[in-house]
């Protein structure tokens, strides 16, 4: 890990999300960092953060959810590579109407074996407010 602690395992064009670029971060021993952005923007986006026990299990939780082995990571920190403009033609307020939909009945694919937060903000709300709405009924 570099001087931030941080590195990047994984960035590359969502091929259900059309127009986001999806990024796994590893933030240190115990923190994985997952966001779905709008391709060319680094915020505003979806962003999780798994919690794991140990190394370890992020590891094992890692290679699972990327479907390679460690030994294949490569440290995009240093490489600073990103994907290239998705040559597709898409409207991006269909993508965040299905990414939104998705978060929304819980159908984003997640690692496995950690907790999952999300920071205040627009994504945050609008989970907090279906669970609130689905209290009520």
């Amino acid at each position: 890990m570099g001087k931030s602690k941080t590195v990047i395992i994984y960035c590359d064009l969502c091929d259900y999300y059309i127009g986001y670029v999806k990024t796994i971060t590893i933030m240190n021993e115990k923190m994985v960092r997952i966001e779905y952005d709008t391709y060319g923007y680094d915020e505003a986006g979806l962003t999780f953060f798994v919690e794991y026990e140990d190394i370890n299990i992020l590891i094992k939780s890692m290679q699972e959810y990327i479907g390679s082995d460690i030994k294949d990571w490569r440290n995009l920190s240093l490489t600073s590579d990103y994907p290239q403009e998705p040559n597709l033609d898409f409207e991006i307020k269909t993508t965040h109407r299905l990414i939104r939909q998705d978060l929304l009945n819980n159908k984003i694919k997640l690692p496995q074996y950690g907790k999952i937060s999300m920071k205040e903000g627009y994504w945050k709300k609008l989970l907090d407010e279906k669970s609130k709405e689905m209290q009520a009924n």
